[in-house]
């Protein structure tokens, strides 16, 4: 891709919103990066697509779509109690990776659920929000400490799926959640220290 395009479209998404703008780079960087030239593929090959990811993966990647938001609504509500920056941040960053996952699912047919904050389709990540809510707000290094285990925990799933699937666009965004992820936690572990 010449210099000249790259700017052409910078130019041209300008005009966005913060979302399109992810999601239209997300999608231009898939459509770039796959060996078939394109992931926006719409109807037309969607079953084939989701054949040759596998139900597992797809469910998976399901997963770790609503795990990141789980990480972004806890990041959120941490935020509004302690006042951390690095809480705010993470949100922030939080919402720009779920919208990587979810640009990358649209091409197998899968949308994305309501997002009301705090509310999970899935119940054991529900539970699993109480409780990290819960222990946040014992104090700062209790609210540290479940960023960190979200983290790791959003890390180890993600490798998972690594393992498990050769599509290069799903490789692509999951390594990018992945070393999303690893930032944050180094983030993390450095305002462990100070508190």
């Amino acid at each position: 891709m010449t210099q000249t395009i790259m700017n052409e479209l910078f130019i041209k998404i300008k005009v966005m919103n913060n979302r399109m703008i992810i999601c239209a780079l997300a999608l231009f960087w898939l459509s770039t990066s796959t060996t078939t030239g394109s992931c926006l593929a719409a109807e037309k090959g969607r079953a084939e697509k989701n054949a040759a990811l596998g139900t597992d993966t797809l469910d998976a990647l399901r997963y770790i779509r609503e795990e990141v938001r789980l990480a972004r609504d806890l990041y959120g509500a941490l935020s509004d109690i302690w006042g951390l920056e690095v809480f705010e941040n993470t949100a922030k960053s939080k919402q720009s990776l779920m919208n990587a996952v979810s640009c990358l699912l649209i091409p197998y047919g899968i949308d994305n659920p309501a997002d009301k904050a705090g509310k999970f389709v899935n119940p054991e990540l529900q539970e699993l929000y109480s409780y990290l809510i819960d222990q946040g707000k014992v104090s700062r290094n209790n609210a540290i400490d479940v960023t960190i285990l979200i983290e790791q925990t959003v890390i180890a799933d993600i490798n998972d799926v690594v393992l498990q699937t050769n599509a290069k666009d799903v490789h692509n965004v999951l390594i990018l959640l992945m070393e999303g992820s690893e930032n944050h936690l180094h983030e993390l572990s450095r305002y462990l220290v100070m508190y």
